[in-house]
């Protein structure tokens, strides 16, 4: 099962529930897809919405969602809050994204 940008939109407490359900709905696995917040990260969304779009939504929405993200020791706090904790947070060389995965036995 594959999640992608959903996590930042929902609170800590419906952040775990989805991680729940998520985990239940799944057969074999899952990997939760979403932004990971940073400095870097929000500094790079907001020059790149300057130069590539005139659309203030896009301006305004794409900093909002670094900001409403989660670090990954946060979506690791997420995943122990929902009775998991065998997942990988996996976070390489792209600066504003990260992975949770989870594979099942």
């Amino acid at each position: 099962m594959i999640s992608a940008m959903t996590l930042h939109h929902l609170s800590p407490e419906e952040a775990a529930r989805y991680l729940v359900e998520i985990d239940g709905a799944a057969r074999r696995g899952w990997v939760v897809n979403d932004l990971v917040r940073g400095r870097i990260a929000h500094g790079l969304v907001w020059l790149l919405t300057r130069l590539l779009t005139r659309s203030a939504m896009a301006r305004h929405d794409g900093p909002l969602s670094i900001l409403r993200s989660y670090t990954p020791p946060e979506v690791t706090a997420l995943c122990e809050k929902a009775g998991l904790f065998d997942v990988r947070i996996v976070h390489h060389l792209s600066l504003i994204r990260q992975c949770a995965v989870r594979a099942k036995r």
